[in-house]
C-alpha cells in the first residue's frame, strides 16, 4: 500500500499482488492491435482523431491558497503550452475515423513545455515537459487493472461482430466477460451522449487522481462563457465539425479555460483506485488555480498536423509533486510509453 506522504487514509493506493503482469498484458494487447492495423499512419490508440493543436499559456494564478502552492501551482508563473482537442475512439480497419456526430468521448491534453525540474519518467525526449491529460466526463468508464483486460477483450469481439452491445445479442461463452464489464460499456456511452458544439465550449476533467503535495486531487478545465456559438448542423463539413468550430472561434478570438482542483476529503466516498466513482463537489467545491489561454490563431496546416500526429502525452510527464493515482493512471505509465515508442517506430519518425 503506497501513501503520498499522508499519515492519514486520504491518498491510499491498493495495488493488487498480480497487476504488474495484468498491465504487461494490457500493454502486449494493445501493441498487438497497433501492428494489426493494415492502412498507415499508425495513430494512437486512444484520442486518435485530433481537432486540433493549439499554442496557448497556462498561468499560475497569484492568490492560491498556501496548501495547494505545489509543483506547478508553486509560484505564479507562466508556461507555454500545446493543446491537442481529440474524438477517443480509434479508426477502423480502414483508418477511417467515425464522424464528430457520433457520440464519443472528448479529449484535452495539455502539454506544458520549458517546465524546469527532475520529472518522475526518466525520458530525455519529454525531459522539460509536464502534461495534464483530461477527458469530458468526471468519472472514468473502467474500475480497475482487471476489468481493463475483460473490456478490452469484450471489445475486440464487439468490433468483429461477434457482440451486440445496444441489442444484448452475447454468445453464451462470451456472457461473463460481457457481464463482468457491461457496466463500462455503459457509462462509455453515456459519456459519449453528452453533448459537444466545440471543443473549446466544454468542460474537461482529469477523471482520474492525482497527488499535489501531500493531498490527493482531481482536475477541472472550465470554459469561460465566451464561446463563439456555432451550430453543428449548418457545418460545411458534419463530419468534422469540431475542427471547424475550433476554426470559426480562433479565427475571431482568444478562448480561455479555468483550471481546478478538488481535494479528496473522504476516501471511502472519494477512492483512487475506482475512478468510475464521481468525487461529489457539494463535499468538496472544486478551487481555481490557474487560467489556460489559448490566443487567436491559425491552426489547420500541413506542418501543424505532422506536429500534432508526432506528439506523445502522458500523465507521467510530470514533476513528482503531481504523481499520478491509482491503478489506471499506473496502467497508463506502462501502456503510453510502450506504445508511443512503437507508433514512432511504425511511422519510421523519431519521438
Amino acid at each position: 500500500m503506497n501513501t503520498p506522504n499522508n499519515d492519514s487514509p486520504l491518498g491510499q493506493e491498493i495495488i493488487e499482488p498480480q497487476e504488474e503482469v495484468s498491465i504487461e498484458t494490457i500493454a502486449k494487447m494493445s501493441a498487438d492491435n497497433l501492428k494489426s492495423v493494415d492502412h498507415p499512419p499508425a495513430y494512437r490508440q486512444v484520442h486518435s482523431k485530433p481537432h486540433g493543436c493549439v499554442w496557448g499559456q497556462l498561468m499560475v494564478d497569484l492568490d492560491i491558497p498556501e496548501n495547494l502552492k505545489h509543483g506547478i501551482f508553486k509560484h505564479p508563473d507562466i508556461f507555454d503550452a500545446w493543446i491537442r482537442f481529440s474524438n477517443g475512439n480509434p479508426p477502423d480497419q480502414n483508418g477511417q475515423f467515425k464522424p464528430d456526430t457520433v457520440g464519443d468521448i472528448r479529449g484535452m491534453a495539455i502539454k506544458l513545455v520549458n517546465v524546469p525540474g527532475e520529472k518522475i519518467l526518466d525520458d530525455p525526449n519529454h525531459a522539460h515537459e509536464h502534461d495534464f491529460l483530461l477527458m469530458s466526463s468526471p468519472i472514468f468508464f473502467i474500475k480497475n487493472v482487471e476489468d481493463y483486460i475483460t473490456f478490452f477483450q469484450v471489445g475486440n469481439k464487439v468490433r468483429a461482430g461477434e457482440i451486440n452491445v445496444k441489442t444484448g445479442e452475447v454468445p453464451n461463452d462470451l456472457r461473463a466477460d460481457f457481464d463482468k464489464v457491461a457496466y463500462a460499456f455503459k457509462i462509455f456511452d453515456e459519456i459519449g451522449e453528452s453533448p459537444t458544439n466545440s471543443p473549446l465550449d466544454r468542460p474537461y476533467w482529469s477523471a482520474t487522481p492525482y497527488q499535489l503535495g501531500t493531498h490527493v486531487i482531481k482536475m477541472l478545465a472550465e470554459p469561460h462563457p465566451n464561446t463563439e456559438p456555432f451550430n453543428p448542423e449548418n457545418a460545411t463539413d458534419k463530419d468534422n465539425y469540431l475542427k471547424e468550430a475550433m476554426k470559426a472561434h480562433l479565427n475571431k478570438k482568444d478562448a480561455y479555460f479555468d483550471l481546478k482542483v478538488q481535494l479528496q476529503t473522504n476516501p471511502e466516498t472519494m477512492p483512487i483506485e475506482d475512478p468510475t466513482i464521481e468525487w461529489n463537489e457539494v463535499e468538496s467545491p472544486y478551487i481555481k488555480v490557474a487560467t489556460l489561454r489559448i490566443p487567436r490563431q491559425v491552426f489547420d496546416f500541413q506542418a501543424r498536423n505532422k506536429f500534432n500526429e508526432n506528439l506523445s502525452f502522458s500523465p507521467w510527464h510530470c514533476l513528482p509533486e503531481h504523481q499520478p493515482l491509482g491503478g489506471v493512471n499506473r496502467t497508463r505509465k506502462t501502456v503510453y510509453k510502450e506504445l508511443s515508442k512503437l507508433r514512432h517506430e511504425l511511422n519510421q519518425i523519431s519521438e
